[in-house]
This record gives structure tokens, sequence and C-alpha cells, in this order.
């Protein structure tokens, strides 16, 4: 093992999984379809970017964790990720209420 490994490590493990984060409303067999050999592949992003020896981080290179999830859903052709928490919530409310009001003028029309 190499001291850029070592290096390393730390960042990769925790961006790996902040990915995998991501990526939680997806089933588990699809996530590891998606991130397989994830590991890997930030560790040789990272251990090229250190021979050009500009030193920047895998969000530096790649992104942020949730910018990297994204595409990896873009290049599978999967949809985005759902709105979490309230975000839900008001995101399935928003339709409902644009169709309540347009009810509501429809009929103030008819009137």
């Amino acid at each position: 093992m190499t001291a850029e490994l070592v290096t390393g490590a730390p960042d990769v493990a925790q961006y790996a999984a902040a990915v995998r984060r991501h990526l939680g409303d997806l089933p588990p067999e699809q996530v590891d379809d998606l991130t397989d050999d994830l590991e890997l592949d930030l560790q040789d992003a990272l251990d090229d970017e250190r021979r050009v020896g500009h030193g920047r981080t895998l969000a530096d290179l790649l992104g942020t964790p949730q910018d990297y999830a994204t595409e990896l859903r873009a290049a599978a052709g999967l949809a985005t990720a759902p709105p979490q928490g309230r975000s839900v919530r008001r995101a399935v409310a928003r339709p409902v209420h644009a169709v309540r009001a347009l009810g509501v003028r429809t009929l103030a029309a008819l009137r």
C-alpha cells in the first residue's frame, strides 16, 4: 500500500459514503451496481491529482458527493432523487394546490 493510498483513504471513504447516502432512495442492488468500484475510482482520481501536484480534494475534482450521485443517476438513465423531508410534502402539495386554484378560477368564470 502506498503512502498516497493511506493519505487518501479517509477522504475516499467519506466521499463514497456520502455518494451512497445520496443514492439511498434506490434499491440496494441498484446502489451497488452504480457504486461498484467507487472507492477505487475515487482513489485513482486522487492519485492522479497528487502526481500532477495540485493537491485538490475529491470535491474540487469531482464536485460534491450529491453532484457525483446525480451524475451517476444520469449516466444510468435514472430520475433525479426525490426531495428530502418536508420538501417531499411541499413537492406533492404544490401540484394539488395548483389544480385546486385552477378549479376555483374555472368555477368563478362559469358563475
